[in-house]
């Protein structure tokens, strides 16, 4: 007996094929999906710490004395300008 994927978990980021990585130092931001979800945050930069985690990432937002974990399918790298 083969059971079908249960679609109650459809509310979960879903994984990209090509997931950006970040370094240490990288300024980013929340992404439309991370908008989405964490409307606090908006524009609001941040510079990321380190990587925790298969899929997060620990990030210092702007304002913030506190880090935060963030999943990288929220987060997009701030070009320098």
């Amino acid at each position: 007996m083969q059971l079908e994927p249960d679609d109650s978990q459809s509310d979960r980021p879903v994984p990209s094929l090509a997931a950006p990585e970040f370094a240490a130092g990288d300024r980013v931001r929340m992404n439309a999906l991370g908008r989405s979800r964490h409307p606090r945050y908006g524009e609001r930069q941040a510079v990321v710490v380190r990587k925790v985690a298969a899929n997060g990432w620990r990030v210092l937002f702007e304002g913030r004395t506190s880090l935060l974990t963030i999943h990288r399918d929220y987060l997009e790298k701030v070009e320098p300008v």
